[in-house]
């Protein structure tokens, strides 16, 4: 029956201490094996505190921020329409940070307009930005509304309220939340 190996080796480090038949070389000997076993242990907790300091700078992450860019149609049927959405990413962070997905609701002018998902693989230079295309999906009725609106009144302008989730691959795995409103044109104003 095979035997555990710390029990083993425990087996032979005594044996190996018995062995020696002078009392002060035993005693040195176990003594040298207490010494490595301390500093054994200072180097685990040493490594353990250098990795959980690496995870308190990490731990500060800010969240990437994250803005309309673009909206183009991309198709319609008679239910729904496809609609291609730019989505500017900025990392405001010292580090890379990677994303696996996201997703994302979209309101134009105080109306729930589009919802979208997506499993592309971002990367996030550090204090860096990317343009990220995604497709949401909306109701033709909808596409419909916001489409009668813009034309009975051109100036009015565009508000967006972007809100969602960014899900982070490193520097750990997590879900991030986002949310964003903006505007362009007529008394539409940025902030």
């Amino acid at each position: 029956m095979p035997r555990d190996p710390i029990v083993l080796v425990r087996d032979v480090t005594q044996q190996t201490c018995d062995e020696v038949e002078d009392p002060e070389l035993s005693r040195a000997f176990r003594g040298g094996q207490h010494l490595a076993l301390a500093i054994g242990g200072a180097l685990l907790v040493a490594s353990g505190c250098a990795h959980r300091e690496g995870l308190g700078r990490i731990g500060k992450v800010e969240p990437p921020v994250v803005s309309l860019s673009n909206l183009a149609p991309v198709e319609a049927s008679l239910f729904e329409a496809r609609v291609r959405v730019d989505l500017r990413l900025q990392n405001p962070n010292d580090f890379a940070v990677t994303c696996d997905g996201m997703r994302f609701d979209l309101e134009l002018n105080e109306q729930p307009f589009l919802r979208g998902v997506s499993d592309e693989r971002i990367s996030l230079p550090r204090l860096g930005e990317q343009v990220v295309s995604v497709e949401g999906t909306t109701t033709t009725l909808d596409l419909w509304r916001q489409l009668r609106g813009l034309a009975a009144d051109p100036g009015a302008g565009i508000a967006y309220r972007l809100e969602g989730r960014l899900f982070l691959v490193e520097p750990w795995r997590t879900g991030v939340d986002f949310e964003r409103s903006g505007g362009v044109g007529g008394s539409v104003s940025t902030p």
